[in-house]
């Protein structure tokens, strides 16, 4: 085989080699994207997924607070003229795994009907199916339902709720969360924790006087 041969056969069989490990490689890449995609995190114009700062018009960002429950994600409240029949809002973004990237939203609306809830569950159920969980209590002070959307790997979950318990501010909510970034955030938080602070043991409620608990006149 002369040296044009022998450089035409390598090239070819290089070429041959290469470009499938180039198709796999730009699928193994694409996959994620795409199922990331598809997963239903967007709502009003705002979308799970995104830095904070791309919405900072439509945020009280100098009121941004770290939640006490859960400090690796930051609460920010929705400004009131935000979005048309929204009286309340906020968005949590995380600040451990992902800095800035918006892992839940939460929407409280002007009308407080129960017939809104009504609606808004029809229309979820035609897009998503049956809820996965019932989330509210048996007097059905608080009716909410709860989908739980998966995609690859990423799960979102979607929380319709009405409510008339005045602890919880009366009315028809939704809250979407991005569960799968949300426990990213929580191991990135706890594997910080745990390196400055070793968890104390716990102390089992055998070896507690109950008494101490219940309430009583000082």
């Amino acid at each position: 085989m002369d040296n044009t041969h022998c450089s035409g056969y390598f090239s070819t069989t290089m070429k041959t080699k290469i470009m499938p490990f180039f198709t796999v490689l730009l699928v193994a890449l694409l996959v994620p994207a795409i199922a990331y995609a598809e997963l239903p995190r967007s709502i009003l114009g705002l979308t799970l997924g995104e830095n904070v700062k791309k919405y900072e018009n439509l945020l009280w960002m100098n009121g941004a607070t770290k939640l006490s429950d859960t400090p690796f994600l930051t609460e920010v409240n929705i400004r009131d003229t935000a979005f048309p029949g929204i009286r309340g809002g906020s968005v949590t973004y995380g600040n451990c795994a992902h800095p800035g990237m918006l892992i839940g939203l939460k929407l409280k609306f002007d009308d407080k009907d129960p017939s809104l809830f009504d609606q808004l569950y029809d229309l979820y159920e035609k897009k998503f199916g049956k809820p996965d969980e019932w989330q509210g209590d048996a007097f059905h002070t608080v009716r909410s339902w709860k989908w739980m959307v998966t995609e690859g790997d990423q799960r979102i979950n979607i929380v319709l709720t009405y409510s008339k318990d005045p602890t919880m501010r009366p009315g028809v909510s939704i809250k979407m969360v991005m569960h799968t970034t949300w426990m990213e955030e929580y191991d990135c938080y706890n594997a910080k924790i745990g390196e400055k602070h070793p968890p104390a043991k716990p102390m089992p409620a055998s070896k507690l006087n109950l008494q101490d608990y219940v309430p009583h006149a000082p």
